[in-house]
């Protein structure tokens, strides 16, 4: 199975406030523990993200189901 790594942003719209101190992001969906945030459940394309640039597989800080938030950084 080939791995990419990419960076992106995510862009936040359609905000109540311009003030993002203490403000986060939370991931939910469809997650499974070996392969991450499925696009749709039974399919096989899966996105894990770290805020490691060095993260490989066995790393733990992966965002997950439990452990979901970003800080937001601006």
């Amino acid at each position: 199975m080939e791995r990419l790594r990419r960076l992106f942003d995510v862009v936040i719209s359609n905000c109540k406030t311009n003030s993002f101190d203490n403000n986060y992001i939370k991931l939910t969906g469809n997650y499974t523990i070996n392969d991450g945030f499925l696009d749709n459940p039974g399919k096989t394309f899966a996105v894990r993200i770290s805020a490691n640039d060095n993260a490989n597989q066995s790393s733990a800080d992966f965002i997950t189901e439990t452990n979901n938030v970003f800080m937001v950084e601006y």
